[in-house]
């Protein structure tokens, strides 16, 4: 599914991203205290990068087949939830 293997590239995309926004942002925060939800968002991305099923299938919630472009999202949206939250932290 080219869906599910461009939002693999995006979030190892952002992954890096964040990873370098930590490192030049180190002493910002570190002020805030907020290297932990940075770490966070970026294990979430990487678990959703990392996520490599043999066939990509999309099945229902109670189905047989797994429905691994959810799987990915549930990775990602925690991702989302630490930056709004890591946002939320650094502009107080």
């Amino acid at each position: 599914d080219d869906y599910f293997y461009y939002s693999q590239g995006i979030a190892l995309a952002m992954a890096e991203m964040l990873d370098a926004v930590t490192k030049e942002f180190h002493q910002e925060l570190q002020k805030k205290n907020s290297h932990k939800l940075m770490e966070d968002a970026i294990h979430a991305l990487h678990a959703a990068s990392h996520l490599h099923p043999w066939v990509v299938t999309n099945g229902a919630k109670d189905g047989i087949l797994a429905n691994h472009r959810a799987n990915m999202a549930a990775h990602i949206s925690h991702a989302r939830f630490y930056v709004g939250l890591l946002a939320a932290a650094l502009s107080t």
